[in-house]
């Protein structure tokens, strides 16, 4: 979510885009997100937990590129596609928690909402003091890497069962 949190600034600023654009841009970014929870919440029993998760990583690295990238001015598009992205993760992961943790699921479930806080929230402020220290063109490649590492996490977290106690 930091890519939403950034986007109007780092549009504005580190693009020179127009406000009312990345207004919209950034608008965007959200609408792709509440719709591929709409999708996701639609079609998610009918797809497998990892092939619902590698689509989220395909397209939140995807779109933190497109929109890093920038050809030919067409970056802002990369917005809803990583909003559409990030969007699926924490629910497939939390689906899932149950069967990967058996009875000890809902205490998973609880320290995941607790992990997801703090990343949501200290990402950002991370974003920020890299663009403060070295410039909106630094923006682009650390949400590259953040994309790229909970893409990754997840796949790895999805494809991953926990065994019960035993005994």
């Amino acid at each position: 979510v930091s890519a939403g949190a950034w986007a109007f600034t780092w549009l504005v600023d580190g693009r020179g885009a127009a406000t009312t654009t990345a207004a919209i841009l950034t608008a965007l970014y959200w609408a792709g997100f509440t719709a591929a929870r709409l999708i996701g919440a639609v079609i998610g029993d009918r797809r497998s937990p990892a092939s619902m998760i590698s689509a989220a990583g395909v397209l939140l690295v995807a779109g933190m590129v497109w929109m890093t990238v920038d050809p030919a001015g067409t970056g802002g598009v990369g917005l809803p596609v990583a909003g559409a992205g990030v969007a699926l993760v924490f629910p497939v992961l939390v689906a899932t928690t149950v069967r990967r943790f058996g009875g000890r699921g809902d205490t998973v479930v609880g320290w995941g909402f607790a992990a997801a806080s703090l990343g949501s929230a200290s990402f950002p402020w991370i974003v920020g003091q890299v663009a403060e220290r070295a410039g909106f063109g630094a923006v682009g490649p650390v949400l590259i890497v953040g994309a790229a590492a909970v893409a990754l996490a997840a796949a790895r977290v999805t494809r991953s069962t926990v065994p019960g106690p035993t005994g």
